[in-house]
């Protein structure tokens, strides 16, 4: 009689040790290419939400008699002055956290950042107190002035996917448990060293730099609209910082895997991920300030 047996088959210790150090190996080649492709991703994203941005941007200028979407935190509307101070996050995004409710100087509400209506038609804001040509006008642009509570409604144009901390509370160091965006309302922040330059250079008090650097920037005087950049990730407002080789020797990292990088958007209205120089606020790329006789840059 003939008897058959069934022989079973499998993986000896060796080949399963094999097909371990395989997958391994493939593991490590590939994520490295997946981060890279992630970090690509969200560069991506960013420079769309710019060019989205710079649109409302040019929506505005258009209605508003070639005027620029810049107010200050507490801003007279009919007497032109600034009454409290200025801040990189007036433009547009969310309400900020509460965290800036007191003493609330720089608690800029959705509805008082001006490029919000153009990205957001669909959001019942409040009057913006741009709108409104009183004395106390001014009020409305704090969250906590606001007819109504805290709104949590979501801007994610103004929203860097990259966007994981924020350095506005203690700047320039970072505050790892809340973004940018969760934390004043937007990742990307409005180019305001011409301002410095304008009251240190040209010693005009806080009001007259303001207003003389709406007025150049308005008629594009003393600037490249190419190279003069209107919006930029924390990175680029830390990096071209004078105190940067003091305070980071090294620079940063950018919001997209690489030192010293990040987005911006120029007045003329294009976008591009650029290197900043350490503590270079004028290059040959980008500029931050209007070209005065005192620049050494």
């Amino acid at each position: 009689m003939k008897v058959y047996r069934q022989i079973k088959s499998g993986f000896t210790l060796i080949e399963l040790l094999v097909v371990i150090a395989i997958i391994a190996l493939l593991i490590g080649i590939l994520l490295p290419a997946l981060g890279k492709a992630r970090l690509l991703a969200w560069q991506s994203i960013s420079l769309s939400n710019l060019r989205q941005v710079m649109v409302a941007f040019e929506g505005y200028r258009i209605d508003n008699d070639e005027d620029v979407p810049h107010y200050a935190s507490g801003y007279n509307v009919r007497a032109r002055s600034v009454v409290g101070g200025w801040c990189t996050w007036a433009h547009g995004g969310q309400d900020p956290d509460i965290y800036w409710q007191r003493p609330g100087t720089f608690d800029l509400a959705a509805s008082g950042r001006p490029l919000n209506k153009y990205l957001y038609s669909e959001y019942d804001y409040p009057t913006p107190f741009y709108e409104r040509n009183d004395d106390t006008a001014y009020t409305a642009a704090r969250t906590s002035r606001v007819p109504g509570v805290r709104q949590n409604l979501q801007h994610d144009v103004f929203r860097a996917p990259g966007d994981k901390m924020t350095r506005q509370r203690r700047w320039p160091q970072p505050t790892f448990d809340v973004s940018s965006y969760e934390d004043v309302g937007t990742s990307y922040h409005t180019n305001v060293k011409w301002f410095s330059v304008l009251q240190d250079d040209q010693n005009l008090n806080f009001n007259d730099a303001y207003n003389e650097g709406l007025r150049r920037l308005r008629i594009a005087s003393s600037f490249s609209p190419s190279k003069f950049v209107y919006i930029y990730d924390q990175a680029g407002d830390i990096v071209t910082s004078d105190d940067a080789l003091s305070t980071y020797p090294g620079g940063i990292e950018g919001d997209y895997g690489e030192m010293n990088k990040g987005v911006m958007a120029f007045y003329d209205g294009h976008v591009e991920y650029l290197p900043f120089e350490l503590g270079k606020a004028n290059t040959e790329d980008y500029n931050l300030h209007f070209t005065l006789r005192t620049d050494d840059d």
